[in-house]
């Protein structure tokens, strides 16, 4: 799971915060009160011997809800944890590092390293994460007071070394991912649809392996990558109704690469090509029956990925930047032909199964111009073609261009300001014969359908007093589907996100910060497939806003105290001109969080830790275990009444020593 954290997002995550700028840079820092022990470039470190910092916490969770776990860190009962950045340096010059976060939580890290700077390294690396989606779930119609968790954890193993000689170099990576739990899912057979509590037990290895070769002007490096994924739980049957579902199958994938880059005078030109396939082997799960001598579906596709880029300052003021990237899916697998059930008019067709080949080709050219000191203009264009090959639209054109312009040489100003705008158009729809008779002729899915896109971000940063700093980000775009007769016609997202740092006094460091956003989404559907009957809305909005607090007027006394409160809220509606089965939902979240701590002495301190967690969520469209006509959707048996409501409090006394 990859994600982009904001510099509000992590305002929210952090328990007391300094300063949140939207310049990530040193110079929009606020350093005066912050803590940078460990800002410290320990490349840079000399001093022979042990330095760091460690923190052992010990407490309880007092909740009755294990989803409070995921704002915690901890489910109900005995909490410990462990915090830890510490640096050796051996008379040798070889460098021992131990860094931990959260360590014994359901979101604890550990990294270990041992490296001669320079010359080589080696690393090993723990990584804990678990997120439980509810707690209510009702998976045993016969029981409705039987409920348990969805909830899913991941443990990471990974290891690394690497060797840098004087021209040459190796690195090596290897890591194990195990993932384990429940997560919601569904099958359908005859018309009747169930929810259920999907088991989930997989493995996912990665391997890299590559060398490379330096020259005072170049690099080149060659290297194997590999991933392998196994499942446990390939497939199981369901009750009600008789069915089978099919889990993920196992699956590999495996790439060779050759990249390197050029320097010459003020150009760099870089690239990458890599070559492999995917491979999947899994039997097949099914309660009809296959066609003789048919017991597993072997699938393969050939990969092939080329990157060329090049940069190039043609003077003092201009910068140019090019890039283009291929990417090719052939896919080589067997077909087979099944008899399906199906509903309406196509009950009963002979459908083939398809294998799908993609091309992608991305085209990207920019400037950056220096319009004076202190003022940049740059402008872009990129341009996306994608084929598919048996698809509802077998190819897809998009066109974005875009201008910027920073302003940065007013003493108590930063402003900046984005626009763009983007269109996509493609080949006609289902031009494909096999799939052209499944689709509606007027049906247009959002990621296919011709669209126009326009987009302005603006960010201003202002520093009216040396004590006051303000940022506040805007942002608006507005995606017109102005060819699609059925499907989504129109989204607009806006919103804003502010942060402001004030130092009302030597003692005093507050951090306020807030932002909302808003999703408004327009669709036309139909009933009979020849024209628009009925028409929705739905909106989404999510709100925040939190302030934070340092107090250092004890700092004399060894005190150091601290304290902060976060809001979230979360909201989502739809309206249709049909008669509406589906309700709004909406959730809230209010955490608080108090921290003391005394210097017993140079190097040792003690502390307290409090937080109180407060969230709620609630879904007007959940529908009981077993619903009849007039009361919910016909056919649907659901998990339940999955909201949440439940206060958590954790207490955790810490202790921290100083190397």
């Amino acid at each position: 799971m990859k994600t982009s954290i904001s510099a509000i997002a992590l305002a929210m995550m952090a328990a007391s915060t300094q300063v949140q700028a939207f310049d990530f840079g040193v110079n929009a820092a606020n350093l005066e009160k912050a803590n940078t022990s460990k800002w410290a470039c320990k490349k840079c470190n000399t001093n022979i011997g042990t330095q760091g910092e460690f923190t052992l916490a010990a407490g309880s969770a007092i909740t009755d809800d294990d989803h409070a776990s995921n704002a915690l860190g901890y489910e109900d009962g005995f909490a410990a944890g462990v915090d830890a950045d510490i640096l050796h340096i051996s008379d040798s010059g070889t460098r021992s590092e131990i860094q931990a976060k959260e360590l014994g939580s359901e979101r604890g890290d550990l990294r270990l390293s041992h490296r001669m700077p320079g010359s080589w390294q080696v690393e090993a690396e723990l990584d804990t994460k678990s997120h439980v989606d509810t707690t209510t779930a009702q998976t045993d119609p016969s029981d409705l007071d039987k409920t348990e968790q969805l909830k899913l954890e991941r443990e990471k193993l990974g290891f690394a070394a690497r060797y840098m000689g004087g021209r040459w170099g190796a690195r090596v990576a290897f890591d194990n991912e195990d993932l384990t739990g429940k997560q919601a899912s569904s099958v359908s057979l005859l018309g009747n649809t169930t929810n259920i509590a999907k088991p989930v037990d997989s493995v996912t290895r990665n391997m890299m392996a590559a060398v490379h070769a330096t020259g005072d002007r170049w690099l080149l490096e060659a290297g194997y990558q590999g991933s392998w994924y196994d499942n446990d739980i390939l497939g199981f049957a369901v009750q009600a109704p008789e069915s089978a579902l099919a889990g993920a199958p196992d699956n590999q994938a495996q790439q060779v690469f050759l990249k390197g880059r050029y320097q010459a005078g003020s150009t760099r030109i870089s690239g990458r090509v890599a070559t492999g396939e995917q491979k999947q082997d899994a039997d097949l799960v099914t309660l009809t029956g296959v066609p003789a001598g048919v017991e597993a579906a072997d699938l393969k596709v050939n990969t092939l990925d080329a990157e060329l880029g090049l940069t190039s300052r043609l003077s003092s003021n201009l910068t140019l930047r090019a890039a283009a990237r291929y990417r090719d899916r052939d896919n080589d697998s067997t077909l087979y032909e099944f008899e399906q059930i199906r509903f309406g008019e196509l009950s009963g067709q002979v459908e083939q199964t398809q294998a799908m080949d993609t091309t992608k080709a991305n085209y990207r050219l920019s400037a950056d111009y220096r319009l004076a000191m202190g003022q940049k203009l740059s402008a872009g264009i990129e341009y996306e073609n994608i084929e598919r090959s048996a698809s509802e639209r077998e190819e897809t054109d998009e066109t974005e261009v875009w201008v910027s312009y920073r302003l940065s040489s007013l003493e108590l100003w930063d402003l900046r300001l984005k626009a763009s705008y983007g269109q996509r158009d493609g080949s006609r729809f289902e031009a494909d014969s096999v799939t052209s008779s499944e689709e509606n002729d007027l049906m247009r899915k959002y990621h296919l359908a011709d669209r126009n896109r326009t987009q302005v971000v603006a960010e201003i940063g202002h520093t009216p007093l040396p004590q006051l700093n303000i940022d506040l980000r805007m942002h608006y775009a507005l995606d017109d589907y102005d060819d699609s007769d059925i499907g989504l016609t129109e989204s607009e997202d806006y919103g804003y996100d502010l942060s402001l740092g004030w130092e009302p006094g030597d003692a005093w460091y507050l951090s306020l910060f807030g932002g909302y956003q808003w999703i408004d989404n327009e669709q036309l559907g139909s009933d009979n497939g020849d024209y628009a009957t009925w028409s929705a809305l739905s909106s989404d909005e999510f709100g925040f806003a939190g302030v934070s607090a340092d107090y250092l007027g004890l700092k004399e006394w060894g005190v150091k105290l601290s304290a902060s409160y976060q809001y979230a809220l979360s909201i989502s509606d739809a309206h249709t001109s049909a008669p509406e089965y589906l309700g709004e939902y909406e959730s809230t979240s209010h955490s608080v969080q108090l921290r003391a701590e005394y210097a017993v002495s140079e190097r040792a301190a003690i502390g307290l830790r409090y937080q109180y967690e407060r969230y709620e969520d609630s879904d007007y469209a959940d529908i009981p275990v077993v619903n009849y006509p007039g009361q919910g959707v016909w056919g649907l048996t659901t998990l339940g009444d999955l909201s949440q409501d439940y206060n958590a409090h954790l207490v955790m006394a810490t202790f921290s020593y100083k190397l």
